[in-house]
């Protein structure tokens, strides 16, 4: 009963966050304040477990789109920019693939936090968490590479993954983005650092999208 309840409030507040204040307000106005109710949200959440499971459940939707789309396997290696408090989309790979993951965070709260989760959650053996920066983080062994909406300086971290990921890494970045494909966090111009392969609009998250990139090719001169 009370799970249920749970349940119907995230979808109310969902809503509100992601629909209609999406109809009424440009995104880019909306973001700070929904980044920062959802911060305030993971660290209150992650130490219940009635709350963290509602939670991860806002965002199934769109982490098994983003499984289907990069075609991940469990043979792949996976790194997650921006765990979190709360492991959200680790958790949630983890528990369709069997993947390899690592989930890298530069709050060092967040870290702590999401390292006490997945303890309590033993199943999850194979996700590892760290404390470490997305713009400087080692990028070239990873088969999938996914960066979350939210994170800080955005574009110091495309632009690391640009220069540093393998030729057949796929890149998934969530964020939303104004109609000439230009990413509304730092007015990132995607194309310029990436091929643009694919995007979808999350049903779930209202705004947010998510594009999977792949290592701009250098034309022969």
């Amino acid at each position: 009963m009370k799970k249920s309840l749970i349940e119907t409030l995230f979808k109310k507040i969902r809503y509100l966050l992601f629909d209609y204040v999406g109809q009424h307000f440009r995104a880019d106005t909306t973001k700070q304040f929904s980044d920062k109710s959802f911060a305030l949200f993971e660290k209150i959440a992650v130490h219940f477990e009635i709350l963290s499971t509602a939670y991860i459940s806002l965002y199934e939707e769109i982490v098994q789109k983003e499984i289907k789309l990069a075609k991940i396997t469990h043979e792949d290696r996976i790194l997650i920019i921006g765990g979190g408090t709360i492991p959200v989309t680790p958790t949630i790979i983890a528990s369709q693939v069997k993947s390899e993951i690592v989930a890298i965070d530069n709050d060092i709260r967040a870290v702590k936090c999401s390292r006490l989760f997945i303890n309590r959650h033993s199943q999850q053996h194979d996700i590892f968490i760290e404390l470490a920066s997305g713009e400087t983080y080692p990028v070239r062994d990873f088969d999938v590479i996914i960066v979350v909406y939210g994170i800080k300086n955005a574009r110091d971290v495309l632009e690391h993954l640009s220069e540093h990921i393998g030729k057949d890494t796929r890149v998934l970045f969530r964020t939303t983005y104004l109609a000439d494909k230009q990413s509304i966090i730092e007015n990132i111009d995607l194309s310029t650092l990436f091929s643009i392969k694919t995007h979808f609009r999350s049903a779930s998250l209202g705004q947010v999208d998510s594009f999977l990139l792949a290592k701009k090719r250098l034309r022969p001169t």
